[in-house]
């Protein structure tokens, strides 16, 4: 694989070998009709694995897994089969199962949903806490343009991947999720972490800077990515969930960043990540509820505070698995309860609201946090 698609001084350049295009070719010369058919996973001790008939779709949930990409062994924790015939199976139960409502029917074992956007999908937990999936995203035999199938991938991503995913290290591991972007500084003492990493985390909703933000310190010294996205927690630390960095145009133009090939995703470009940039786990340092204003500030928040407002930001945003159909897990005997509550909030560390401006004078911002840890 060329090392152009692996590093993270974002010089990225369209047409490198690990790109989505370069795992349909492979998957199409002669012979190896399966390559890319399948992804192994194992993120913080829970397996997954997925089967798909879309070689495109695997290749873009491969980016967003690079970190942890290994083998699921022969029993994995999370089965999920995605192509026409996984979702047609999954449609042919749904006759039989009762009605709930709002595209979501349940039997005995299983839970099936589908949407206006076409994507069905059957989740059957397990006993063993772990789950099986079938899935597909039918607007996906019809749409041709680029940008378009690859919205429907992220959504699949999403829907069939991450969410049973979110659910189980929530019930096995007690991870909890946060929406933030997160960096790593090394070199800071903390805790009895390995090398010193300690996290800035920064929480929030969607457009205020937060991906700006931690592209700009993912270039600087000492400085790794954890996040822009989906980032877990337990009571002692942060743990990271490094998809691709997600940048519109005007944030790579602010940067001085090129593309990463020519497709977009709800506006914006996907950029891989290099393996030495990543963090996985850290301490945190400090937390920071991002706004926007009209100048550069800070000020301390009580945990409290901060708690009950992200709960609020979270399920306005609307994005984790008890937001969704998996919030109709419980009337399964296997599932158990579907994770939420309040968001994790580790109240021992300090929490600070720091208001942007969008000035974009990131060095201004990054000597304002670094002064906090």
């Amino acid at each position: 694989m060329s090392e152009a698609t692996l590093q993270f001084d974002l010089k990225a350049t369209p047409g490198t070998s690990g790109s989505a295009a370069a795992c349909r070719r492979r998957a199409a010369r002669p012979g190896r009709e399966a390559e890319g058919s399948r992804l192994d996973a194992d993120c913080f001790g829970v397996t997954l694995r997925l089967d798909s008939e879309d070689p495109d779709f695997t290749a873009f949930a491969a980016r967003n897994y690079r970190a942890f990409l290994g083998a699921a062994g022969a029993g994995p924790d999370i089965e999920v089969r995605f192509g026409p015939r996984a979702g047609t199976a999954a449609r042919a139960r749904r006759a039989a199962m009762s009605r709930l409502g709002m595209g979501l029917r349940v039997d005995s074992d299983s839970l099936y949903w589908e949407n206006a956007f076409g994507f069905s999908t059957l989740v059957t937990p397990r006993r063993d806490g772990g789950f099986e999936v079938l899935a597909y995203h039918f607007d996906l035999e019809r749409e041709r343009d680029p940008d378009l199938r690859a919205r429907n991938h992220q959504r699949s991503l999403r829907w069939a991947l991450h969410f049973p995913l979110f659910h189980c290290l929530e019930r096995r591991a007690r991870l909890r999720l946060l929406h933030a972007s997160a960096l790593a500084l090394s070199g800071r003492s903390g805790g009895d972490l390995s090398g010193g990493d300690r996290a800035l985390v920064f929480c929030g909703l969607n457009g205020v800077g937060k991906s700006t933000l931690a592209a700009f310190l993912a270039r600087q010294p000492g400085y790794r990515f954890m996040t822009d996205n989906f980032l877990l927690a337990d009571d002692r630390a942060v743990y990271g969930f490094p998809e691709v960095l997600r940048l519109d145009a005007g944030a790579l133009e602010r940067l001085g960043l090129a593309p990463e090939g020519g497709t977009t995703v709800y506006g914006k470009h996907h950029l891989s990540l290099a393996p030495e940039k990543i963090c996985l786990r850290a301490d945190p340092a400090a937390f920071f509820l991002v706004t926007n204003g009209a100048a550069l500030s800070l000020e301390p928040l009580d945990a409290r505070d901060a708690a009950r407002a992200l709960t609020g930001l979270h399920a306005y945003l609307g994005e984790f698995p008890e937001h969704s159909h998996f919030a109709a897990l419980p009337l399964l005997p296997a599932a158990g309860p579907c994770p939420g509550g309040d968001a994790p909030v580790l109240s021992d560390r300090p929490w600070y609201r720091l208001s942007l401006p969008l000035d974009w004078r990131l060095p201004d911002v990054k000597e304002l946090v670094e002064s906090c840890t």
